[in-house]
């Protein structure tokens, strides 16, 4: 009986957290939730920009050039990244590294746009 009382406890418990955690998680306001956001368009925007570049230098055959267009996104995003998560941890808000597969020209590159913990 007591093994069973344990469990139900142990189990209670899981329910409370799950149930609570993300409420409590999701104290974000409108202005901070905008600001992360506006961080990731601005990375998506790069993406698009350098996957354009990377298009227009293959075009020509310019494949020397692609190591440049993407040295220059991941170092954009890595800035905006590191910058918006040391201000989400100012705020007090969890956020993490997200990282995606992207195609830029013929390669296969990993930038990584932010993710808010809910």
């Amino acid at each position: 009986m007591r093994k069973l009382n344990k469990i139900a406890l142990f189990v209670a418990i899981l329910i409370i957290t799950s149930v609570a955690a993300p409420a409590l998680a999701a104290t974000l306001t409108a202005e901070e939730a905008n600001h992360l956001e506006n961080v990731n368009l601005h990375i998506y925007r790069e993406i698009e920009k350098a996957q354009l570049k990377a298009d227009e230098a293959m075009a020509i055959g310019d494949y020397a050039s692609l190591d440049v267009i993407i040295e220059s996104l991941l170092d954009k995003t890595a800035s905006l990244v590191e910058a918006a998560l040391d201000w989400a941890a100012r705020q007090g808000i969890l956020a993490e590294h997200n990282f995606i597969d992207v195609t830029i020209g013929d390669r296969t590159v990993t930038v990584d746009p932010i993710h808010i913990l809910w």
